[in-house]
């Protein structure tokens, strides 16, 4: 059994994003393709650049005195026509598909986690109603044993009384069954598989 998660939704929906790995994906995915339009809005603006030297001497005079020079300048790589600014708009394009996804990917985990809860609490009160009718299912079973040993039932009886039990305990299995892998499917969205198999001996 996977160790109990909070009953807390928020808490449950931020462990669950944390914990994504599609959501963790589709987030890199975005912060690579942000880091891209930045790097090609980045060839638009100039390089100012500044270089020192200084010369020891030259080709036609030998025994010159030592010269020190300052460069400052400016550099640029605007490319032909206006194809950097049509980069710019093809990396903004996919910046806004990327962050769309994830919305989508995070919009699908809390849908999925707080559709998971809900059935996890809806199964509680189920199997709390299988386990009464189990618990009616085996005393009219016994009474009608026992009336039937005093002649009061027949045969019929006591077999009807029996498919009622088998019937409520095979629900009861399935329950029980649904409401486990339930639970492993909450504690796998909302913890990570690597924290949920830590936790398991």
């Amino acid at each position: 059994m996977p160790a109990p998660l909070s009953d807390d939704l928020s808490e449950l929906l931020a462990q669950a994003r944390a914990a994504s790995p599609a959501l963790q994906r589709a987030r890199a995915q975005t912060q690579g393709l942000a880091a891209a339009l930045a790097e090609r809005r980045a060839e638009l603006s100039p390089e100012v650049y500044l270089r020192l030297e200084r010369q020891y001497g030259n080709f036609s005079l030998r025994s010159g005195a030592a010269e020190n020079r300052v460069f400052i300048g400016l550099s640029s790589r605007f490319g032909a026509g206006l194809s950097n600014l049509s980069g710019i708009d093809a990396a903004r394009a996919q910046v806004e598909a990327a962050e769309a996804d994830e919305q989508v990917q995070a919009r699908a985990l809390a849908e999925q986690v707080l559709a998971d809860h809900a059935l996890a609490a809806s199964a509680e009160s189920r199997l709390a109603a299988l386990r009464g009718s189990l618990q009616s299912a085996a005393e009219v079973g016994q009474a009608y044993d026992r009336q039937f040993l005093a002649g009061r039932k027949s045969w019929l009886d006591v077999m009807n009384a029996a498919r009622e039990l088998t019937q409520v305990e095979l629900a009861l299995a399935d329950s029980l069954s649904a409401q486990l892998a339930l639970r492993w499917r909450l504690a796998l969205s909302v913890r990570g598989l690597s924290n949920v198999l830590g936790d398991t001996p």
